[in-house]
């Protein structure tokens, strides 16, 4: 018996010793898988000959409502990504109108990262009643896989709304209520940014292009289905959450969305969709050096991300600062609960104040959109963060925008939330500004955020 529980506990240390090497120590090594995928900068910031509007989603409320507005204009497909889906009342709410439109014969697709489906569901049922269906199928990527564990560090980070061939919003925010003011006194908010673009009232060929990523994920090897056994509660549940659904459309007028944003939408001389290629172990950071080529096409730049966080491999692919004039925007690691992605920005905050203008926004609630801004004409938005795991390793995808008008006001957007922030000096301190109080960090943070950082330290590669 002992004989056996030391072969037990000699062949379990030898797995934990397995997996550390395999699903982290080995993301140190530069090992990047080749891709054939590539895109052209330059046609990116020519006028593209074909109508195209875009609404930038900033507002927590409408960009919840927005969604919903956009389900009910579905006539064939509705292909949805996201990270991850928490509970609350946001979730119930989508879900109850992408269950009323599948009742009216619409397809619709679903797709969630595997280990986050896990880690942030609530109750299981809510994905069951939409699952089973007859016109909703639910997938899920790249399980974990014991004896793969490298497949732990490559996630699905894309969040995608596409409504057939005509709407696709693609930004930060995954479902959740601290993402949408569905609660007005929620405690704990998060300030995102979504680009909701199309065309004329025809198929757009930038969300035909986002569609066709959809299809490739959707139907990828590293994707499961979600099965489930249909039960009577299920079909229960079901129509509760259209009830709820229908009911806050006619108090909170979900038909008069639409009209709105087509009446505001801002046109554009172009809209490309740009993603990350779908491997495994670093990926060739394809949108990271893009967008370096096509910022050194400007002398201004500007960079928003929760966080920022650099690696020697993407050194090889940052654009040359030099003579250029940068501004960062991030959080105060205070309102991060990110541990160790703020452990891993508190070691390159000082070398980013040194280089570029930077702040750090300070506030009751934190920031978690991702965009860039160069020269006066084009902005990036998407799920893409200025950090390791979106260069390499996360399924990521961006917008780009070409347009005066519309970068002129995501700018004022910007210019927002810099008036609550503070500017970093390169010691790592805030200068004085009048106007704003810095959000100071409890003392058991500071010291959890120490302790974490002196383990991400040799990590870099994977925050």
């Amino acid at each position: 018996m002992k004989r056996a529980l030391k072969v037990l506990g000699l062949t379990f240390l030898l797995y934990l010793g397995y997996t550390f090497v395999f699903g982290f120590l080995i993301f140190n090594l530069p090992i990047v898988a080749s891709t054939d995928l590539s895109y052209d900068h330059e046609a990116m910031l020519e006028p593209s000959g074909e109508p195209t509007y875009a609404y930038l989603l900033e507002d927590l409320k409408l960009s919840l409502d927005s969604r919903l507005a956009l389900i009910e204009e579905a006539e064939e497909t509705i292909n949805i990504s996201y990270y991850t889906i928490h509970g609350g009342r946001s979730r119930d709410l989508f879900f109850g109108a992408l269950l009323n439109q599948a009742d009216q014969g619409v397809q619709v697709n679903i797709i969630i990262d595997y280990i986050f489906y896990y880690q942030s569901r609530d109750e299981a049922i809510y994905y069951e009643a939409v699952a089973t269906h007859d016109n909703i199928t639910v997938k899920l990527y790249e399980p974990y896989n014991p004896f793969l564990p490298y497949t732990i560090q490559n996630r699905l980070h894309d969040k995608l709304l596409l409504i057939d061939d005509h709407y696709g919003v693609i930004g930060g925010r995954n479902i959740g209520d601290r993402y949408y003011e569905v609660e007005s006194d929620y405690p704990r908010k998060t300030f995102d940014r979504d680009v909701l673009v199309f065309g004329d009232d025809a198929p757009h060929s930038t969300v035909m292009s986002m569609n066709a990523y959809y299809e490739e994920l959707f139907t990828h090897e590293y994707t499961v289905d979600k099965t489930v056994t249909r039960r009577s509660e299920h079909g229960e549940l079901a129509n509760l959450l259209k009830d709820q659904y229908i009911a806050y459309k006619t108090e909170e007028s979900i038909d008069n969305v639409m009209p709105m944003i087509r009446n505001d939408a801002i046109p554009v001389n172009r809209a490309t969709f740009m993603r990350s290629p779908l491997e495994r172990f670093h990926k060739h950071p394809v949108i990271l050096e893009t967008l370096s080529a096509m910022a050194m096409e400007y002398d201004e730049w500007f960079v928003q991300s929760p966080y920022v966080i650099f690696s020697s491999l993407m050194a090889e692919y940052l654009p040359d600062p030099e003579g250029r004039s940068i501004t960062v925007l991030t959080n105060n690691p205070a309102l991060s609960t990110n541990l160790f992605a703020m452990s891993g920005y508190e070691r390159y905050k000082n070398d980013i104040s040194v280089h570029a203008t930077l702040y750090e926004f300070q506030h009751e609630h934190s920031l978690h959109g991702k965009s860039m801004i160069f020269g006066d004409e084009v902005s990036v938005i998407g799920s893409y963060n200025l950090d390791p795991r979106s260069a390499t390793l996360s399924t990521e995808s961006v917008m780009v925008i070409h347009g005066e008008t519309f970068t002129a006001h995501h700018q004022s957007v910007v210019d927002g939330y810099i008036a609550q922030s503070l500017e970093v000096d390169p010691d790592g301190n805030y200068l004085d500004d009048p106007g704003v109080e810095p959000v100071e960090m409890p003392f058991a943070k500071r010291v959890a955020l120490r302790v974490v950082g002196m383990i991400s330290y040799f990590f870099d590669s994977m925050l």
